[in-house]
């Protein structure tokens, strides 16, 4: 049998609108580095501020939500957050406060991978897709019109099981994440279910 599987284990990824979601760390453990971007604390709805829109609380469930999964806060600063898991040297940078594409403006990200999980794709989506060699997206937001726009690149679609409770911060874990999802890679026009 052919291994479809590609080797990322070089690749970096890049996950705006990422929220409190660590699925994608637990199941692409060869992606060692990681940059995360939201708008919250300030407000859960990118750009939109209103009163209460702000989550007061996310520094505080990020930081325990990460510490489930192994990672340390390492540093805090009011920009962003560094994790390191102290085994595995997966690093995460996350961006707070920082509306997705805008926040691009100020800074470079070294990534050839993109996380196409935190933002609605009803709309087209950002024309820099182009520069990604890997997308990963998940059953929640994927558009099948936007693989189209997306043959350029492998595809990797986490496909969650109906659950309802995977949202809760106590099953951001990688016990529950491993038990709950599989995913589904586009590789050659062919595809495959697999965990890395």
């Amino acid at each position: 049998m052919t291994d479809l599987t590609v080797n990322i284990k070089d690749f970096s990824a890049f996950y705006p609108g990422a929220g409190l979601d660590i699925a994608p760390i637990v199941l692409f453990p060869h992606i060692k580095e990681w940059y995360y971007m939201d708008s919250q604390p300030v407000s859960e709805f990118g750009s939109t501020i209103f009163p209460g829109c702000e989550r007061p609380r996310f520094i505080e469930r990020l930081k325990n939500i990460m510490g489930q999964i192994g990672m340390d806060c390492m540093l805090h600063t009011d920009h962003f957050l560094l994790f390191l898991h102290p085994k595995t040297q997966c690093k995460v940078t996350y961006y707070v406060n920082a509306v997705f594409p805008k926040a691009l403006e100020y800074c470079y990200l070294p990534c050839n991978v993109f996380v196409a999980c935190g933002f609605d794709l009803k709309h087209r989506p950002p024309q820099f897709m182009s520069r990604w060699t890997h997308i990963i997206t998940n059953n929640k937001t994927y558009n099948e019109d936007w693989m189209q726009e997306w043959k350029h690149a492998q595809v990797s679609t986490i496909v969650w099981d109906e659950v309802e409770d995977e949202f809760l911060d106590e099953n951001r874990k990688v016990e529950f994440i491993m038990k709950h999802t599989r995913i589904y890679k586009d590789v050659c026009e062919k595809a495959v279910f697999c965990h890395f």
